[in-house]
């Protein structure tokens, strides 16, 4: 009986042992969902998953959501493996390019088993890259490396794609669409707005965003009216310059902006009268370089991807210390 007793009680402490493991990686994970964002916080990253969830399920791509957790657990797990700095790792800061290339490759490629092979290669890579722009341009230059990693693998991932008879690619069409311009709206101005917010995640859908908006205002109100600003003056901008209105009313125009609205506004940069400025301006300068962008990147055959959100982050950062000293880059906690 008491052997007995001393291996219920040993099999109770292991059980719950694990119970607490696991809640901790989840919120991890969570974590690393929310810093596509700049918001480590395990709410505000459920809410980003619940996007691409309804995302996925109503375009009938179910695989869509299942990329995004695989990319964000191996590459948070290949992170772990590799001994990173647990802080970092426990605030998701190697999840979310993870995620990103996760979603990517299920947008971009056909499903077959070699494609998730594409998949878990790209995430597990992730944290490399980011130790590796960590170590040189961050360390050298003060630039972040951001969504670098993410926008770099994706582009080798895609551009093997082309080449590699084992894998599919979707067709990507260069083929502009011109929708009537007299049948739009204000309201379809605003939820192609919205639709920016989502297009981070590559998400062509108005409800996601608005799920990420509520998912940022749990985390902090002001991220989100900084994102929903940004998306706001992206849309405005884009349409006042007579950029093509279908990839404006996708959200393909104002996926970028958002990030460098809430990078200058609200991370990055101390707060000053000057921030607010600065972030405007790099919103609107984010707009242009997309532009030049698409017209560089679609010959090729290449989605963007945050390209122009990275050139505007790497101009304004390195400019930083004449402008404002620098800051911390805040995490939520729980």
């Amino acid at each position: 009986m008491v052997a007995q007793s001393w291996s219920l009680r040993l099999f109770l402490v292991n059980t719950q042992h694990v119970s607490i493991m696991f809640n901790q990686f989840l919120r991890t994970l969570l974590r690393g969902a929310g810093q596509v964002f700049f918001a480590g916080n395990a709410i505000t990253g459920a809410f980003f998953l619940l996007a691409i969830a309804f995302a996925a399920l109503q375009n009938g791509t179910p695989y869509t959501l299942l990329g995004a957790i695989v990319g964000l657990t191996v590459s948070t797990l290949m992170a772990t493996r590799l001994h990173l700095d647990d802080n970092d790792i426990a605030q998701g800061l190697h999840g979310f390019n993870g995620i990103l290339v996760g979603i990517t490759v299920t947008t971009f490629f056909i499903p077959s088993p070699l494609m998730w092979v594409l998949l878990i290669s790209g995430a597990m890579l992730c944290p490399i890259a980011e130790c590796a722009i960590k170590q040189s341009v961050t360390r050298s230059w003060g630039v972040p490396g951001s969504t670098l990693p993410f926008v770099l693998i994706s582009w080798m991932l895609l551009l093997a794609g082309y080449n590699l008879s084992g894998v599919h690619l979707h067709v990507l069409s260069a083929a502009v669409q011109h929708p009537d311009e007299s049948h739009v709206t204000l309201l379809m101005l605003f939820q192609a707005s919205i639709r920016n917010i989502a297009q981070v995640f590559l998400l062509n859908n108005t409800v996601s965003g608005v799920l990420i908006l509520i998912g940022l205002a749990w985390r902090s109100w002001a991220m989100a009216l900084t994102t929903l600003g940004g998306a706001i003056l992206a849309t405005t901008v884009a349409r006042l310059f007579g950029a093509d209105t279908y990839s404006i009313l996708t959200g393909l125009y104002g996926f970028s902006p958002v990030l460098s609205a809430l990078a200058i506004g609200r991370v990055f940069y101390l707060r000053s009268p000057v921030r607010l400025w600065l972030a405007i301006f790099a919103t609107l300068v984010t707009v242009l370089v997309q532009a030049a962008l698409n017209r560089l990147f679609t010959p090729l055959g290449l989605p963007t991807f945050t390209a122009a959100y990275l050139l505007t982050l790497a101009i304004f950062m390195l400019a930083r210390p004449a402008l404002q000293p620098p800051s911390t880059v805040a995490n939520a906690s729980e």
